[in-house]
């Protein structure tokens, strides 16, 4: 079994972005610590490429959504305010897909209430995932 760690974006969250991470992990001496990353959390969280930076390591699995610019929604990728094509390229230049793929973890966001439903959910997202990344591999 595997325990990855994902920040929320909401200031009322102990640990609510990348840089809280790496302390929590340094202050809890935690051995072998996974983290998850959310495109649309790191959106809200204003997050920056150090953050992925420091935390490369240890990044096993990549959650991609869409939001509103202040409001956690999990919408259809391209939908909202995320920028996802630079915090996918952010990610492969550090070649987290290496350590996200070695795992294979799989996890689907609950659709916000724009959307239509998963099969919606999915099929919109990953239009937008190949127009930004045609040859990164979707499993």
């Amino acid at each position: 079994m595997q325990i990855a760690h994902g920040p929320e974006p909401h200031v009322w969250f102990l640990v609510n972005g990348l840089v809280s991470a790496c302390r929590m992990i340094v202050d809890v001496d935690w051995p072998e610590p996974n983290e998850l990353v959310d495109l649309s959390h790191m959106g809200l969280a204003r997050e920056r490429r150090r953050g992925l930076e420091q935390m490369a390591d240890r990044i096993i699995h990549a959650d991609f959504s869409d939001h509103q610019p202040t409001k956690d929604t999990n919408q259809v990728i391209g939908s909202g305010a995320t920028r996802t094509e630079n915090l996918v390229r952010v990610l492969r230049d550090l070649e987290v897909d290496r350590r996200v793929g070695r795992l294979g973890f799989d996890e689907l966001a609950v659709p916000g209430d724009v959307v239509f439903g998963p099969d919606d959910w999915a099929r919109g997202s990953v239009r937008l995932v190949q127009l930004i990344a045609p040859d990164l591999r979707l499993n």
